[in-house]
């Protein structure tokens, strides 16, 4: 929310537990479709604000991903936040 408040644009990636992804008809994720996901997202983001490219911020489980996604595409953000 304070982002928000400070005009930034924040956009969320949810990493779904295999059982809520199967229960709701997903499939069920390996590491490289979801360094493809923050991948895809981080190119979205990018296109929708005129290339300015997106800071990753990641949590837990998340900042695990994030991290590893920064450290395989290091041109394609200029930072990274890792709680």
């Amino acid at each position: 929310r304070c982002l928000l408040d400070h005009g930034f644009h924040v956009y969320l990636l949810e990493w779904l537990p295999a059982e809520t992804a199967a229960e709701n008809g997903l499939a069920e994720n390996g590491l490289a479709e979801c360094a493809e996901a923050i991948s895809e997202c981080v190119a979205m983001i990018s296109s929708r604000h005129a290339g300015t490219k997106a800071f990753v911020m990641g949590h837990s489980l998340g900042g695990t991903l994030a991290a590893i996604f920064a450290a395989s595409e290091p041109d394609s953000i200029p930072g990274l936040v890792l709680l």
